[in-house]
């Protein structure tokens, strides 16, 4: 089975299947990559999650174990696992391609926020579909908005199960989860404690992402008394202070029963969802409130997963690439139902696609993203906000982006037609994005992307860098319209 050449993203198509592209890469995370496929005559398109395990068992575990997960959750908010592979020491998942970006870059400015009807909007399907997969006994345990996608229609897409474990089994029997994992901003503070209750967690994160798309910023650094942000908030729920006096008071009445430090005391999901907030209609001119049922991307009904190909070794054909494997069952590790009842197991690393290699301590102050993005054609581009168009050539255009770079103390890198840039992030936390180079028929278009780290900080730099290089911008690219010209990949230099 070929795959793009990772040195360049950008070459043209290559086979991956007989019937299927890759057209380029999406994400990276600690042990995989993340690319676009597109069916060579239906024009279809899937992402594909590639995760080797280098004959490490723990990581092979992990991998089906969050296959597994995905196969058990079929909601319109949750990303749809289409099936998967296993070739060698590789699985490869199949999910449904969201194409219109992740959730962060929807946050227009950092610090300001979105506008409230689109906050309310998303949040409404932020709750339905956590609420959804805690009625199946599971706990996504990461959400954050780089976990968080956005398909056709406005319709989001919760994404990134590889932190998520089972806590109630089909008898109705829940258990107690000691694992520290999460994202230090979004991470509830009695993850840091001991034992906790699943639901609560995921709760807890989804205030947090709320405040991100009212206000553009996170509340604070990391939920302990060390941080004076979140000291201020859980003694006295000071709301005179940034980021709580920017917001108003009925969604702050909200958050409040979302931010409660006891989790016994914390806000549930039946009374979320018939908080005022949530249930009053507001409407504004940026909020695009399609139909529920969007066309999605990629036409699942058309796929036949019944099917097995001859040789497991070999390519799928036709409009089959997400077979699911049948080389041998799951050990119950791997299975939701059998895993239900047993404790965490902490004796392995490299748990997913995204998480860290010590599962005793899986909390990250930031996280490889998986993020859906740039690819060789611009109609398969996804819609970002990060984008810009030069009208000097390439060489020079990629010589004012690490100038730029440098300028503002960060390290560029440059590799063919793209810059890789490394940095910290304000928790001083490793940031890390990329820039990838498009020959236009009279410009260059340079696409920002995440790779890893804060999305409202990638989200400042990208603005001071616009800054800095406006002298040399030819126009801002417009995400939701994208230019009728096709775009090929800048030549490499």
């Amino acid at each position: 089975m070929k795959l793009l050449n990772k040195a360049d993203p950008n070459k043209r198509p290559v086979p991956f299947t007989d019937d299927w592209d890759v057209v380029g890469t999406l994400g990276e995370g600690s042990f995989g990559e993340v690319k676009l496929l597109v069916h060579r005559q239906q024009h279809d398109s899937v992402a594909v999650k590639i995760m080797c395990f280098d004959g490490r068992e723990n990581r092979m575990d992990a991998a089906k174990r969050e296959a597994c997960v995905l196969r058990n959750l079929k909601h319109r908010n949750v990303i749809s696992s289409i099936g998967h592979r296993i070739e060698r020491n590789t699985l490869y998942l199949f999910l449904e391609y969201a194409s219109e970006g992740e959730l962060y870059d929807r946050i227009g400015n950092p610090d300001v926020g979105m506008p409230i009807g689109q906050a309310q909007y998303f949040f409404q399907q932020l709750i339905a579909g956590v609420d959804y997969i805690h009625s199946k006994g599971i706990t996504h345990r990461d959400l954050k908005p780089e976990n968080v996608l956005i398909a056709e229609g406005e319709v989001l897409k919760i994404s990134d199960f590889g932190m998520a474990t089972v806590f109630r089994n089909k008898r109705g029997i829940e258990r107690m989860l000691e694992t520290r994992c999460g994202t230090l901003p979004y991470v509830a503070p009695e993850v840091l404690l001991g034992p906790y209750h699943a639901q609560p967690v995921d709760i807890w994160s989804c205030g947090v992402v709320l405040v991100a798309m009212l206000v553009g910023q996170l509340p604070w650094d990391s939920p302990t008394e060390e941080c004076k942000a979140f000291a201020r908030w859980s003694k006295m729920a000071d709301c005179s202070s940034s980021p709580w006096h920017k917001i108003h008071e009925v969604p702050l009445s909200l958050l409040k029963m979302i931010l409660t430090c006891d989790p016994l005391s914390r806000i549930t999901m039946d009374y979320i969802k018939k908080h005022a907030w949530l249930t009053q209609n507001i409407s504004d001119d940026h909020c695009s409130r399609t139909g529920t049922n969007s066309k999605l991307t990629c036409n699942f009904e058309s796929w036949s997963c019944s099917k097995k190909s001859k040789d497991h070794g070999q390519a799928v054909y036709m409009s089959q690439p997400p077979q699911y494997s049948r080389e041998k069952r799951f050990s119950p590790d791997c299975d939701p139902d059998n895993e239900s009842t047993k404790r965490p197991r902490t004796d392995t690393t490299g748990i997913s696609f995204s998480q860290p290699t010590n599962l005793d301590n899986l909390l990250l102050s930031s996280q490889a993203i998986c993020s859906q993005t740039s690819t060789t054609s611009l109609e398969k581009l996804v819609k970002r906000m990060t984008r810009l168009s030069f009208h000097i050539g390439l060489t020079d255009s990629l010589a004012k982006v690490e100038e730029a770079c440098i300028l503002m103390g960060m390290q560029p890198t440059c590799s063919s037609n793209q810059i890789t840039v490394s940095t910290v992030d304000s928790r001083r936390n490793t940031l890390i994005f990329k820039v990838a180079a498009y020959q236009m028929n009279s410009s260059i278009l340079l696409d920002f992307r995440l790779s890893k780290g804060d999305g409202l900080d990638f989200k400042r730099m990208f603005l001071k860098l616009k800054a800095l290089l406006s002298p040399h911008i030819k126009q801002a690219q417009d995400p939701k319209q994208p230019s009728n010209s096709r775009a090929e990949p800048a030549s490499a230099v």
